[in-house]
């Protein structure tokens, strides 16, 4: 029974740090990504000075982008077939440039070319809005970081981020401690969802290596999965009240399926 529990507890760990992380597994060798004609990724592999524009690549060397076939011109342009340098830079803009892909006020239409549907939720919130218009608010990678090498999921550093408009002292926003506070607990809610849907999750699994019938708590696991990926994406939409209720949808309904198939394999 210990052993049992451990296993389970193992597969929850690797389930949660695997959706903390944001990254899928790495792809086998046989679905591994071919760069090798891409000369962006040739070149810019050799390059070691400055240690920035060095590690730039690096960061996505070891991101989940590259890992999806995401090169460099996906995001920045430019031409990865050109092997002269001139060539291969067209398009490609400093970030600070209004007509880069990758401003702060275009970024997520550039994400949106994979990532349509959760940024749509985004590109229809007020503070994208604001953000287009005034030039202050959130854009993707204020939470996702560069190519979403990381990923703000704890609910301090979320705080923090949210109180950097809403609550500083002579800030661009009138003082309102209270949202940074409700983000920081919608947050929490979020991650206990996560762990709940992945505890359910691996309890199902096991349940059917054990040839259980566990039709009802199936339902009730994919329910809690499409409810938890419902919660974040309304996340993006910075509506805190609507994402902290499905998210704790997500948690009750994936807590009573583990409850379930807990005692379906006590037996």
């Amino acid at each position: 029974m210990l052993k049992r529990i451990c296993f389970v507890l193992a597969l929850v760990l690797f389930s949660v740090v695997a959706a903390q992380t944001n990254h899928q597994p790495t792809p086998t060798q046989a679905q591994e990504p071919n760069y090798r004609n891409n000369k962006c990724v040739a070149c810019h592999t050799q390059i070691t000075q400055p240690v920035a524009l060095s590690n730039r690549y690096f960061e996505w060397h070891s991101s989940v982008h590259r890992d999806a076939g995401v090169s460099c011109e996906k995001c920045h342009g430019g031409d990865p077939a050109a092997t002269d340098k001139t060539r291969a830079h067209v398009g490609i803009l400093p970030y600070s440039n209004a007509q880069s892909k990758i401003h702060y006020r275009n970024v997520a239409t550039t994400c949106k070319s994979c990532h349509q549907g959760i940024t749509d939720t985004f590109l229809e919130s007020k503070h994208y809005q604001n953000l287009k218009a005034t030039g202050l608010g959130p854009s993707c990678s204020t939470c996702h970081a560069h190519m979403a090498t990381e990923v703000v999921l704890s609910p301090q550093q979320t705080s923090s981020l949210c109180a950097y408009c809403h609550n500083t002292i002579n800030g661009a926003l009138p003082p309102r401690p209270e949202i940074s506070e409700k983000a920081e607990a919608v947050m929490h809610a979020l991650n206990r969802a996560d762990v709940a849907v992945a505890w359910a999750a691996s309890l199902l699994r096991e349940s059917d290596m054990k040839r259980l019938n566990v039709a009802v708590e199936r339902v009730q696991v994919t329910a809690a999965q499409g409810m938890l990926k419902d919660a974040k994406f309304t996340w993006h939409s910075f509506n805190l009240e609507m994402t902290l209720k499905k998210a704790d949808e997500a948690f009750t309904t994936a807590m009573k399926a583990k409850e379930e198939l807990g005692k379906k394999l006590a037996h």
